[in-house]
């Protein structure tokens, strides 16, 4: 695993608790919407690095 691909995890992983930090804390309907697209972003990035990794090279 190439550094480029562990730095998506970690943005991917920061991501996700970052969405469900604002999500579950903040109290109104756009922070909860908001929170849940930040989320939704980083399971994307953590999923793009998984399957960076899975394959062995770039896509």
């Amino acid at each position: 695993m190439d550094k480029q691909t562990k730095i998506q995890f970690a943005l991917g992983a920061g991501l996700v608790a970052a969405g469900l930090v604002v999500e579950f804390t903040l109290h109104t309907d756009v922070t909860r919407v908001m929170g849940a697209v930040i989320a939704t972003l980083g399971v994307i990035v953590a999923r793009r690095a998984f399957r960076r990794m899975r394959w062995g090279g770039r896509k």
